[in-house]
């Protein structure tokens, strides 16, 4: 089959390629009706039938190799023919590629909706990287970038240089008709795009496993388990559910969706453990079990979590980076088996057990840690940093980064991993990471993390001061002597202090918040 985009006159609209066909048998049709007007059928009048039609209908009479015949009906019956290949064609590819661009889209909009956000919140909007201030592009000739990032170079099509020599041809048409044998002059025009790295279609159409929006059955192919290791005769029984009216029909239709993928399973089990029942943003709902009592009875795992100082300061000196966040990324080790009674809930009437390790077990983060860390083994420190379920990317060239991308793509198909497709930070000169902004030279709080910090109203109570110690926690190593500035602020978190707000503590609150 041929693609009829191809043809020089293509239109730049959504048309399928069956469309396309059906257009051209058409126009073929009326031709043949205008030649047997006539009262003679010469070639002479064949021909000029020909040059009558669109140059799209003569570039396909062309390809096919059509002009040696004398009468219309034998073109059209290869339109007929053609005609049906690429409206079957149409069916067997509308469902993929349906996906394929719900995928594409959700990435770019959860783009679009980053920009407009940080574009609100910040106090600087779009803050040109520190290293570029200054510099000009010779391509563009604009300040803040370099000539290797500029749009202006991503092969645009009426800027690429026009080769008609070239063997590779993918890009043809037709300027004249000579005879009616079809001889053409100017017939090829090849027009190749400069390859400029990996993109965001090729990611989607290279994984779709992996990227793919769709709840599935979970797959436990990590090579990992969760064990809960306890004392015999222990037991955890607290029985208990935080879950508001309004969403109890939710929470059962999500219970029956996590059953159905087998993140859990029904049991009889005599363990109990409280749930609560959160509201998403967009208005989903998500479980999460409390697992405080259970935690008491368990053993800390001493397997050790890199510090977000690690992570950042092994990116330094790259250029291009790329932020994975895995989708689900704890529903994918399974606990194990005998192990499972022990994260019974109950709800409406029904017990539950997990077969996934579930976010609020006490081991669940290094367990993530030690999983993601053998299953990227063969890059990590090396241009693959992992934090749990956080994966960067980057390297000092793109070819680089567009190698390590794939295989860390490969081997979450390989594992039956997901990847989050809202939050890819793609092949960018600077990304955000937990709250700090990192670009290779600089690291840096992100707005949105500031602007929070700054934002911040004069606590009222413990769990207030808490929470802006845990936000200011994040600027520890841009403010100076943070410790001793803080003092009396975390003297006051301690249980047997009375609640005070002291002149102390307000001159260390706006410090920090002046730092």
């Amino acid at each position: 089959m041929t693609y009829m985009a191809n043809t020089r006159n293509v239109r730049e609209t959504s048309e399928s390629r069956g469309q396309v066909a059906r257009r051209l048998y058409q126009e073929a049709l009326r031709a043949e009706a205008r030649v047997q007007m006539e009262e003679d059928i010469e070639e002479v009048l064949v021909r000029q039938a020909i040059q009558r039609v669109g140059l799209e209908l003569q570039d396909f009479i062309i390809e096919k190799n059509l002009t040696r015949k004398k009468l219309w009906r034998e073109i059209i019956v290869v339109l007929e023919k053609h005609l049906e290949e690429e409206e079957e064609a149409d069916k067997i590819i509308l469902e993929k590629e349906t996906v394929r661009q719900l995928i594409i889209e959700s990435i770019r909009g959860q783009m679009r909706e980053e920009f407009v956000r940080k574009r609100a919140v910040a106090s600087r909007a779009f803050k040109m990287s520190e290293r570029n201030v200054g510099r000009e592009c010779f391509v563009c000739g604009t300040e803040g970038h370099i000539a290797r990032f500029c749009d202006k170079r991503k092969g645009n099509w009426d800027d690429q240089r026009e080769n008609s020599n070239n063997k590779d041809v993918n890009y043809f048409c037709a300027n004249s008709f000579k005879s009616v044998v079809g001889k053409v002059d100017n017939v090829v025009e090849s027009r190749k795009r400069k390859k400029q790295g990996l993109d965001l279609e090729t990611v989607v159409d290279s994984f779709p496993e992996v990227l793919s929006e769709t709840d599935s059955k979970v797959e436990f192919k990590t090579g990992e388990t969760c064990y809960i290791r306890t004392t015999k005769g222990q037991k955890v029984v607290r029985r208990g559910q935080t879950v508001s009216q309004s969403l109890r029909s939710k929470t059962k239709d999500y219970l029956q969706r996590l059953e159905m993928r087998g993140i859990i399973r029904r049991t009889r089990s005599d363990w109990r453990n409280p749930i609560i029942a959160l509201e998403k943003p967009n208005g989903d709902v998500r479980i999460v079990s409390n697992h405080m009592g259970l935690n008491d009875l368990v053993e800390k795992d001493p397997y050790q979590l890199p510090t977000i100082r690690e992570v950042i300061q092994a990116t330094q000196g790259s250029m291009v980076f790329s932020v994975i966040d895995l989708k689900e990324g704890f529903y994918h080790i399974e606990i194990e088996e005998k192990h499972k009674h022990k994260t019974a809930f109950e709800y409406d009437g029904s017990v539950y057990e997990w077969n996934s390790m579930v976010m609020g077990f006490k081991n669940a983060p290094q367990i993530m840690q030690r999983t993601m860390n053998k299953i990227l083994g063969d890059w990590r420190g090396e241009g693959v940093e992992v934090y749990m379920d956080d994966i960067v990317i980057h390297a000092k060239t793109g070819s680089r980064h567009d190698e390590l991308f794939t295989s860390v793509m490969k081997r979450f198909r390989e594992h039956r991993l997901k990847v989050n497709p809202k939050k890819i930070q793609f092949r960018k000169e600077e990304v955000d990471l937990l709250g700090v902004k990192i670009d290779g030279y600089n690291k840096r709080p992100s707005e949105i993390t500031r602007n929070e910090a700054l934002e911040f109203k004069k606590p009222e109570t413990v769990k207030e001061l808490r929470r802006f110690l845990g936000l200011a926690g994040w600027f520890r190593e841009f403010i100076k002597n943070f410790d001793l500035i803080t003092t009396s602020l975390f003297e006051a978190l301690k249980t047997n202090k009375k609640w005070n707000w002291t002149k102390e503590m307000d001159d260390e609150f706006n410090l920090v918040k002046e730092e």
